[in-house]
């Protein structure tokens, strides 16, 4: 379950980690999907992306491959795949305290263009964790190997695929506090009520406009806020000791071999910036 240290090439579309380059994996449709009952798997997905903006070049290590079906790896949702989801655990950068827990979506095995969760290690040894994916017996495993205690979850886009297992992962730190994008307790996207509830009424998840964001977090996490259409908001968020950034869907626009129409592209690239924690070092 560790993340292990050898390399290995991540696949078509994570070949990420080197600077200026992304790593993918997220869906946006540009009509709202129905969540209500499973979805066959569908291959327009878009991208969630982290870009290092250090000199050097990080090495990328995973200690899963392929594909696997048992109970370590189960966890029923509407997001494909609706059960088996396998978790491969990338180093990114070790001693400044980066990774990725990577998940089959939405396929699993060799066809998976994944979910991307990233964690990062904060200056008190504890861990946030940006994009939660489904805590299944072997995501919480690894999450626990890694140094620390997940103490923050930052949901950067009000796209389902970033906040739908975020209430499932809070349920497993006493103490965790959740911080979500304007919009979010206003989404009236169908058959999500019953992942959305439970954010609207604990008290443990605000904004990350509050003010506390700051108070918490100080300058060990910075974001600009984006308004990227169809009614999604998004964080671009900059984690300064690490020297990366972390893009959910603005980084989709970028790529034109996801699927998605390239007008459905620039449409999407077309954001409004709404709000904005200067990124002073970029």
């Amino acid at each position: 379950m560790q993340c292990g240290s050898s390399q290995q090439r991540l696949g078509a579309h994570s070949q990420a980690f080197r600077p200026g380059v992304k790593l993918s994996a997220h869906n946006k449709r540009p009509h709202a999907p129905n969540f209500s009952q499973p979805r066959a798997p569908e291959r327009n997905v878009s991208q969630a992306a982290v870009t290092d903006v250090a000199t050097s070049t990080p090495s990328t290590t995973s200690s899963t491959a392929g594909s696997s079906r048992d109970q370590d790896t189960y966890f029923p949702s509407s997001l494909p795949p609706t059960e088996y989801k396998n978790t491969r655990c990338i180093c990114v950068k070790e001693d400044a305290g980066l990774w990725v827990l990577q998940q089959d979506f939405p396929v699993a095995g060799p066809a998976s263009i994944n979910l991307n969760c990233v964690v990062s290690k904060l200056a008190n040894g504890n861990l946030l964790v940006v994009s939660p994916v489904a805590p299944t017996p072997q995501c919480l495993a690894q999450l626990q190997q890694l140094p620390g205690t997940v103490q923050h979850i930052l949901v950067p886009s009000c796209s389902p695929e970033h906040f739908y297992y975020t209430s499932a992962l809070a349920q497993q730190y006493q103490e965790v506090q959740v911080w979500v994008p304007p919009g979010l307790f206003e989404s009236k996207l169908p058959g999500l009520e019953d992942v959305l509830n439970p954010l609207r009424s604990n008290p443990r998840v605000k904004l990350i406009t509050d003010s506390t964001f700051q108070q918490q977090l100080g300058t060990e996490v910075q974001f600009s806020l984006f308004d990227g259409g169809f009614g999604f908001q998004e964080a671009t968020v900059f984690l300064p000791a690490q020297k990366a950034v972390v893009f959910s869907d603005l980084a989709f626009a970028a790529m034109n071999d996801e699927g998605m129409p390239l007008a459905v592209n620039k449409a999407i690239g077309k954001v409004r910036q709404q709000s904005h924690h200067p990124l002073n070092t970029l």
